[in-house]
């Protein structure tokens, strides 16, 4: 009996130590497969072939339960956004993008793709921010700088753009760089710092020299310095065969051709002149010496009509002591205006000309009195609406440029130049003439309104000219005559 209870021990023994060992068995192998980072790992993998084989919307449906089981992975979010973005949904592919950066510090590179994503959703400001964030960590990217400065272009922010791209210019410097800043810098009207960068990219002798070389010859032109921008065309040409007139646009050659003409036009009017002024002087002293001729005769007559006059007294005096006369003796005398100079009757006969209606001869008589005085400006200004009445619109404009040269502050100057670049330049060129000059004159009702006409022909810019109707509105009075247009247009612009 004792030996067939130990036996009946031992086996109950080993069967417990078998059921131990199936038990931990089947323990690690459920645990196994409920090991979160592997259940994970797996199903990412799995999306990873899905989408690789062109399946991405049943890669999507799976990393969306996978994220709703395990949210806030920013491993799930991330391989989420990039199946929306394979998917094309750009606004659900960048919201992911954002958050799974802003899950782990280290995936700042993320904000690249969201930035990417929300380009191609239309959504520049988003996209500015999170360029902005990336740039942040990684400003050595030179790429990405050019990427933001493009889309601030784009969103009509040249300062901040200017910013951008100094930024690559910086990381990289390169004549591209270089140039894009001197662009943006002429369109917000800093030309010296326009000027300087051009420059770089000409000393730098790396890429857009060409193009570089022509926006120099631009600024001149806009800042009326016909001299130096007939230089550069010199160079150019010899440079860059060519290059000035690829742009059937352009005007500069022609412009320049007329300010040449014009040059010419007034040393032929100084050599007029002078000879004018020579036979003048020759005149004048013709006169001065018939002048001192006339007073000595005139003296030598005085002289003898006093002695005559003493004489005659005496006899009365002595033939009739009872009996006076009383002479008096009045003098007369001139009052010596001194002579106008040569210049002023010049200007004074063109004037008068103009007035009758001579238009053309008044031009001349102009040219002739600039070339005694060419410091005036109220005289350019006078012979560039005397051209402008010709329909001679751009001599009318080199004229006007030569007033404002000589009087920049002087309003009425501005305004006429206005009025004559509205027919010779492009409405873009007119419109930033315009918005300078309101810059210059924030409050003048006239620019204003020029400019809100300027921006709504041809729907320019709507927007930007319902802004300018709306402060013309608060700087004029009711009864305005040009209220009622600027009313007419915000009721349509509201209507849209």
């Amino acid at each position: 009996m004792k030996g067939g209870r130990a036996i009946s021990a031992v086996t109950s023994m080993k069967s417990n130590q078998i059921t131990l060992l199936v038990l931990a068995f089947f323990a690690f192998f459920i645990i196994g497969c409920t090991d979160p980072e592997k259940i994970i790992s797996k199903r990412l993998t799995s999306a990873e072939h899905k989408i690789e084989e062109g399946n991405i919307s049943s890669a999507v449906k799976l990393l969306e339960k996978l994220n709703k089981k395990y949210p806030e992975r920013s491993d799930i979010i991330e391989s989420l956004a990039f199946a929306y973005a394979a998917e094309n949904d750009h606004s659900s592919a960048a919201w992911h993008f954002i958050v799974a950066a802003d899950l782990d510090n280290d995936k700042a590179d993320l904000r690249q793709f969201a930035a990417q994503s929300l380009e191609k959703a239309d959504d520049t400001r988003g996209a500015i921010k999170q360029y902005r964030l990336y740039l942040s960590a990684y400003p050595e990217d030179f790429q990405t700088w050019v990427q933001l400065g493009e889309l601030l272009e784009k969103q009509g922010n040249p300062e901040r753009a200017i910013e951008a791209y100094i930024s690559w210019y910086q990381t990289k410097p390169s004549g591209k760089a270089a140039y894009r800043i001197g662009v943006l810098f002429t369109e917000v009207g800093n030309y010296a710092q326009a000027n300087s960068w051009f420059r770089t990219v000409i000393k730098d002798n790396t890429s857009h020299i060409a193009e570089s070389m022509l926006e120099l010859l631009r600024i001149d032109m806009l800042e009326g310095d016909f001299s130096a921008a007939n230089e550069k065309l010199i160079a150019i040409d010899q440079r860059f065969p060519g290059l000035v007139d690829s742009d059937p646009q352009s005007t500069i050659r022609q412009q320049l051709l007329t300010w040449k003409e014009s040059q010419q036009d007034l040393k032929e009017a100084q050599q007029e002149q002078q000879n004018l002024t020579r036979e003048l002087e020759a005149t004048r002293l013709e006169e001065e010496k018939k002048s001192r001729q006339l007073a000595l005769e005139q003296e030598a007559r005085r002289k003898k009509e006093e002695e005559a006059e003493a004489n005659r007294l005496a006899l009365i005096k002595q033939q009739e002591e009872a009996e006076r006369e009383n002479v008096e003796e009045t003098t007369l005398f001139e009052e010596n205006t001194p002579p106008r100079t040569a210049w002023e009757i010049l200007v004074s006969r063109a004037n008068d000309i103009e007035t009758d209606g001579r238009t053309e001869e008044a031009i001349r008589i102009y040219w002739q009195a600039l070339a005694l005085n060419d410091t005036s400006a109220e005289t350019w200004s006078q012979l560039a609406k005397a051209y402008w009445k010709q329909n001679q619109l751009d001599e009318a404009e080199s004229c006007i440029l030569e007033a404002r040269r000589r009087e920049p502050e002087n309003i009425a100057f501005h305004i006429t130049y206005l009025n004559i670049i509205r027919k010779t330049q492009t409405l873009s060129f007119f419109v930033s003439e315009l918005e300078a000059a309101r810059t210059k004159y924030p409050r003048n009702p006239s620019i204003i309104l020029a400019l809100a006409q300027a921006l709504a022909t041809n729907n320019f810019d709507p927007i930007r000219a319902a802004q300018a109707y709306e402060d013309f509105l608060l700087l004029t009075p009711e009864n305005h005559p040009d209220r009622e247009e600027a009313t007419s247009y915000l009721e349509n612009f509201q209507n849209r």
